[in-house]
């Protein structure tokens, strides 16, 4: 589906017979994870995926789900799986254990409200990119994080509406050539198995690499990373450094900012450190977001300004602090100061 934004990650947890085959699945709900504080896991539904994928793809997903499916009965529901009352919409299977239950990623052009479903919206047009080998149950998305981005983009999930419409209102249909979905760059980890390491400073440390920019590609830093030591994964965790990235305002970036937990540093800092051949301490320059751990360190390495009190800075970033400085809120006469400086230090080699 051409425009749009963001990928989604669901959980795939159960299927609808088709009307033209009734004995084949070929309908799926799925669901997204419920943020409380029990022990099991809860899911809502959010939707239902009926297009996207080829023959071999759905003949992959029933051969998954099928031996752990069962016929679903709404008075016996399973605990950790809930519907809209009063089960307006339920699937004709449901895969017994959440655990064997597949995440898929999924596109749509919005999220929308819907008595449906729930978790009280749904995706319009969804449409099937892949399966998350790399991922379980419990990193599907979050209640909380499709509100956050249905507030973000006010349910918008394009980038641009759809175009080409005629003066009479009908849309002008194009042929293209259809191509095999496949799960979008942002989610796969370039193969740096056969890397040559060329440093250390980034060993023992695992980065999350969400985008590249126009300078240089997701898969390029990966491997740039690896060179130096780096390990990487695509889903950050407890055990992650960093996040890098070069999309300050992406939707999955601003979504760890409200997380909190992680720093999401600029690809410059990575750059620098290669360039210094060290690992760089973070400063605000450096930060697309500094966790709570790290803004209490800069109270300590930086000034206000973000002045580092211990590491060098280069000509540019010397203007970029100068740049910062707000001269009619300083408590001192400027052209005092900048005459004292002259005859204290620069008159002697006159």
């Amino acid at each position: 589906m051409e425009g749009l934004q963001d990928d989604l990650d669901v959980l795939l947890v159960g299927a609808y017979f088709g009307k033209r085959n009734p004995g084949q699945v070929s309908t799926f709900m799925c669901a997204i994870l419920n943020n409380s504080a029990d022990l099991e896991p809860k899911f809502l539904s959010f939707c239902k995926i009926g297009s996207g994928y080829s023959f071999e793809q759905l003949a992959d997903i029933r051969n998954r789900i099928l031996p752990f499916a069962k016929p679903f009965n709404p008075s016996n529901c399973p605990t950790w799986f809930s519907l809209a009352p009063p089960s307006r919409e339920k699937p004709d299977l449901i895969i017994s254990i959440y655990k064997d239950c597949p995440v898929i990623t999924v596109k749509a052009t919005q999220i929308v409200e819907s008595t449906q479903y729930a978790c009280g919206y749904t995706l319009r047009f969804p449409r099937f990119v892949g399966i998350r080998e790399d991922k379980k149950y419990v990193d599907c998305m979050t209640l909380s994080e499709m509100n956050h981005l249905r507030q973000l983009a006010e349910g918008r999930l394009a980038l641009k509406s759809l175009q080409n419409y005629s003066s009479l209102g009908g849309m002008k249909r194009k042929r293209k050539t259809v191509k095999k979905p496949t799960v979008s760059s942002l989610y796969v980890s370039a193969d740096v198995k056969d890397v040559k390491q060329v440093g250390s400073f980034f060993s023992n440390k695992e980065f999350c690499v969400f985008h590249g920019d126009e300078k240089i590609e997701k898969n390029q830093l990966e491997i740039l990373i690896a060179k130096f030591g780096g390990s990487l994964t695509q889903n950050p965790s407890s055990d992650t450094f960093c996040i890098i990235s070069g999309k300050p305002n992406g939707l999955k970036e601003k979504s760890f900012i409200v997380d909190g937990r992680f720093n999401i540093a600029r690809i410059d800092w990575v750059f620098k450190c290669i360039e210094e051949k060290r690992l760089i301490p973070f400063k605000p320059s450096f930060m697309i977001f500094a966790n709570k751990e790290t803004l209490q360190s800069f109270r300590n390495l930086v000034d206000c300004y973000g002045d580092s009190y211990t590491e060098p800075v280069t000509v540019e970033e010397f203007k970029e602090l100068i740049s910062k400085i707000d001269i009619s809120k300083l408590s001192y006469n400027v052209e005092e100061t900048v005459k004292e400086f002259k005859n204290r230090y620069l008159n002697k080699f006159e």
